[in-house]
C-alpha cells in the first residue's frame, strides 16, 4: 500500500510501472491521488484498501448491533479495572492457577467483600462511592455465568465470534503480499458467517449493508448470470494476458525500449 498525494505522482509513478494493481487508503488524499493515477494509466487497476474496509465493517457491526457494542465496552471496561488495581488483581491472581472465567466467577463468590475493600482502601466520601460502584459493576460482571443466553459471557463470545473473521480480514488484508483471492475469500467468509447468524435482525443489518449499496438490478436471473460470466471472463483473462489481452506483456516491453519508464509518455501514448 503506498501513502501519496495528486502533487508528487510524477516524483514516485515510475516504481509501479511494473505493477497491474494499486492500492491506498480511502482518506482523501490517498483517495484522490489514486483515482488520479487510475485516469492517467487506465492499465492499472486501483483499489482502495481492504484492510481500511474491514475496520469499517467492525464499526458497522457495533453501530447496527447494540447488544454487542454494550457487551465490548463492559469487556473494556472490566479489563481496565483489573489492571489499573494492583490489590485488587492480587486476590485474582492468588485464587487462580488459569485465568479463565469459571476461576473469576469463583473468586467473586468467595472473596467479594476482600476485592470491594481492596478497590476502596482508604478513600472517603463521594470517591470512596464512585470506587465502591465501580468494583460492584465488576463484580457483577464477572458472577453474570453463561446460564442466561445473554448473560456477560455469553454475549461476549457471541461478539468474539462475530468480530474474529473481520479482525482476521483486516490482519490478512493489511500485508503487501496480499493477493486478490485472499481479498475474495476474506469478504466470502464475512458474508457467510453473518448469512447464517442466530440474530436474524443482525443478519439482514450486516447483509444489507454489505450487499445493497448499489442501484437496483432489473435483469432477470438468465441476465444476470450471463453477465457474471462475462465479467469473469474478462478478469480471467485479463490475469492471464490471452485473448484481447494476450499482446499486453509484448506491448509494454516494445513501449520501455523505446521510451523507458517514463510515465507521462506512456499516459500521451495511452490517449491517442
Amino acid at each position: 500500500m503506498h501513502e501519496f498525494s495528486p502533487g508528487i505522482l510524477p516524483e514516485w509513478s515510475h516504481q509501479i510501472w511494473s505493477r497491474s494493481r494499486l492500492e491506498s487508503s480511502q482518506n482523501g488524499g490517498s483517495k484522490k491521488g489514486r483515482v488520479l493515477l487510475g485516469k492517467r494509466h487506465p492499465w492499472l487497476i486501483v483499489l482502495s484498501c481492504w484492510a481500511h474496509q474491514f475496520q469499517l465493517t467492525l464499526g458497522d457491526y457495533f453501530k447496527v448491533y447494540e447488544f454487542g457494542a454494550k457487551r465490548a465496552e463492559e469487556a473494556t471496561f472490566l479489563i481496565g479495572w483489573l489492571n489499573n488495581h494492583g490489590k485488587v488483581r492480587k486476590i485474582f491472581d492468588a485464587a487462580q492457577e488459569q485465568i479463565t472465567k469459571d476461576q473469576l466467577q469463583l473468586v467473586v463468590m468467595q472473596s467479594r467483600s476482600a476485592i470491594i475493600a481492596a478497590q476502596v482502601g482508604a478513600a472517603k466520601g463521594e470517591e470512596a462511592e464512585r470506587l465502591q460502584a465501580e468494583a460492584e459493576q465488576a463484580c457483577n460482571l464477572i458472577a453474570d455465568g453463561r446460564e442466561r443466553r445473554y448473560s456477560f459471557w455469553s454475549g461476549l463470545e457471541l461478539v468474539i465470534s462475530d468480530i474474529k473473521p473481520i479482525c482476521y480480514g483486516t490482519n490478512i488484508n493489511q500485508k503487501d503480499s496480499t493477493q486478490p483471492d485472499q481479498v475474495l475469500l476474506s469478504i466470502a467468509g464475512i458474508y457467510l458467517h453473518f448469512a447464517a447468524h442466530l440474530e436474524p435482525e443482525l443478519s439482514v443489518e450486516m447483509l444489507y449493508r454489505r450487499m445493497n449499496l448499489h442501484p437496483n438490478n432489473e435483469d432477470s436471473v438468465d441476465v444476470r448470470k450471463e453477465k457474471e460470466k462475462q465479467v469473469q471472463g474478462a478478469v480471467y483473462k485479463y490475469m492471464a494476458t490471452t485473448g484481447p489481452f494476450e499482446d499486453f506483456a509484448m506491448h509494454k516491453e516494445q513501449f520501455r525500449e523505446t521510451m523507458g519508464s517514463d510515465p507521462t509518455a506512456a499516459s500521451v501514448a495511452g490517449n491517442c
